[in-house]
């Protein structure tokens, strides 16, 4: 979510200062132009331009996965580019700072200052004041251990007091040599401070759906972003038709104070659509806002039938010739236990002998895929194994529009006919196109002989770290030491799904269902079927996923041993 605009950022750029009144912003930039943005400059001496511009997905990599913020971002990779990226440079325009004595920068940013091969990124707010021949380091931004988009709010006041004239102020990225990870930012805003400033530093979380009828509180926290006591404050909240309003009164919020606010009118969702609700704040102290570029927020919120459960799809992109695709295993493994009611997992096989084409190769094409180990996560974005967990939470907590079960999954040994059946049943109105299904086959204990089955093992001797005990085992490791999960077997119709065969309605329930001739060599005991359902009015992503184990009907005179063709095996 944007808080500002580029009509904003055009407007303020021009801006004169005109006392203590009202904020001077010298530089506002959101990157939505998608290039190096006007009177913006960079140094580097990496071999891809040091910084880039454009979405998150574009900019990341496969052990740099950037998060989407729903915007435009710049960004420099050094996991991707593996080059000298220990002076990557983005300059802001030239500002003159004659006679300022507070300056401020705030500025959201995704870097973790990870480590990796006993090496550690660092990130720096610097400046110039020869043009950029040299650099003078104000301070060091620490990494938050993630890569989640965080707000830094930074006092550049002493810089401004030590200098006038021309000054340049950057962002520099430094690799500190290694092969390490990278560092984005947006939404950059450098100004002076206003003496009224009633900034709306966040809003409270709202889940994306709401039964309709339901009320949602629209609350936040208000900060004093100026130079002087506020005591009074408007908010406003609007849905583009109505606009509801609170005078807050008695605030006697001090500079850089904080204060928490719930609307007394809550939001009421009435229909079946998606809403754009506005926050606002105006009149502190009964005047103009000095600085009304941070004084709103919005969210959004869409009504539903009732609210489906939500279970998050991964899809591990690994091979048994892949010396670091233990770690997928691991993480994999992790989230089915730790998660076993809301994670669907499947390993999908390159190279070796329990590879499927049909889904090796909607894999390896998925957009921006690089390699292995890989999980391509919630059909949305592709992230390192590692990273797991980090992503769950969000995802779930995104909610679904459509709640998916599968119903029946009965195996007929005599006959060796699968047959399975799955509903779907909408929450909202859904066009036919604008969804698609598929189902899949995953199978756990899967063992094999022969030199395919040999797991490569990069984490042998410790020397790359612990991975769940395979920094104990050889590399490669035998095939009659190794057991593999979560294989997938078999993805119909495809890897793209089936398109919506009906429009649906809030509560209309669709079925979905197929037999299938039951191959003699996989053991229906460890297997589940598993069914997905993709949002392809968003780019196919994962709407919702279910999974289910196989029923077996096996006649009395057969014995299910021998009925299943015993272990399984490839």
């Amino acid at each position: 979510m944007k808080r500002f605009s580029t009509l904003f950022a055009v407007v303020f750029s021009l801006c004169l200062w005109v006392g203590g009144a009202n904020a001077q912003v010298l530089v506002l930039e959101d990157f939505e132009g998608g290039s190096l943005p006007a009177g913006w400059t960079i140094q580097t001496q990496a071999s891809d331009g040091g910084w880039n511009f454009g979405t998150a997905d574009a900019l990341a990599s496969d052990y740099w996965p950037l998060p989407n913020n729903g915007s435009l971002v710049a960004a420099t990779n050094d996991d991707a580019c593996d080059c000298d990226k220990s002076a990557d440079y983005l300059i802001m325009p030239a500002v003159d700072i004659t006679g300022i004595t507070a300056l401020y920068l705030i500025f959201d940013m995704s870097f973790g200052g990870g480590t990796y091969g006993g090496l550690t990124e660092h990130a720096y707010i610097e400046y110039s004041t020869d043009g950029g021949s040299t650099w003078i380091q104000f301070m060091e931004i620490p990494g938050t251990g993630a890569l989640s988009w965080v707000e830094q709010s930074v006092d550049l006041s002493a810089l401004a007091q030590q200098n006038d004239g021309d000054v340049l102020i950057a962002f520099r990225y430094d690799d500190n040599g290694g092969w390490l990870f990278g560092f984005a930012v947006d939404n950059v805003l450098l100004y002076t401070p206003a003496a009224l400033d009633a900034a709306l530093a966040s809003l409270d979380a709202v889940a994306p759906y709401a039964v309709v009828g339901d009320d949602i509180t629209i609350s936040g926290t208000i900060l004093n972003n100026g130079l002087d006591t506020i005591q009074s404050l408007d908010v406003s909240w609007t849905d583009g038709t109505n606009t509801y309003t609170d005078n807050l009164t008695g605030l006697n919020l001090m500079p850089g104070a904080m204060t928490n606010f719930t609307h007394s009118v809550p939001f009421t969702v009435s229909d079946y659509e998606s809403y754009t609700i506005s926050v606002m704040l105006s009149n502190p102290n009964g005047s103009a806002d000095g600085l009304p570029v941070n004084n709103s927020a919005e969210f959004s919120v869409a009504g539903l039938s009732f609210l489906p459960e939500k279970k998050v799809f991964a899809e591990e992109a690994t091979g048994t010739w892949c010396g670091w695709c233990p770690r997928g295993a691991v993480f994999m493994e992790y989230m089915a236990e730790t998660y076993e009611d809301s994670f669907v997992g499947v390993a999908v096989h390159n190279d070796d002998p329990m590879a499927i084409a049909a889904y090796d190769n909607g894999v390896t094409s998925f957009p921006d895929f690089t390699g292995f180990p890989s999980v391509i996560f919630e059909r949305d974005i592709i992230i390192d194994p590692s990273d797991l967990d980090a992503y769950y939470s969000d995802y779930l907590n995104r909610g679904a529009a459509v709640q998916v079960e599968v119903t029946n999954a009965v195996l007929d040994v005599a006959t060796r006919e699968l047959t399975i059946e799955a509903n779907s049943t909408f929450a909202t109105s859904f066009n036919a196109a604008d969804y698609s299904t598929f189902f899949a086959f995953k199978e756990d204990n899967v063992t094999g002989t022969g030199s395919g089955y040999n797991q490569a093992n990069y984490y042998s001797g410790g020397a790359a770290g612990t991975m769940g005990g395979y920094e104990n085992l050889p590399d490669p490791v035998p095939a009659d030491q190794m057991v593999y999960n979560d294989v997938a077997r078999d993805i119909l119709p495809g890897f793209n799904g089936q398109e919506g065969i009906v429009d649906a309605a809030p509560d209309d329930v669709v079925s979905s269902q197929m037999t299938y001739d039951f191959p003699n060599n996989w053991d229906p005991r460890e297997m589940e079927v598993v069914f997905v359902m993709l949002d392809n009015a968003h780019g196919g992503a994962a709407l919702n996923v279910d999974a289910s184990e196989i029923t077996i009907i096996c006649p009395s005179s057969l014995d299910l041993d021998v009925a299943v063709n015993g272990e399984s095996a490839a």
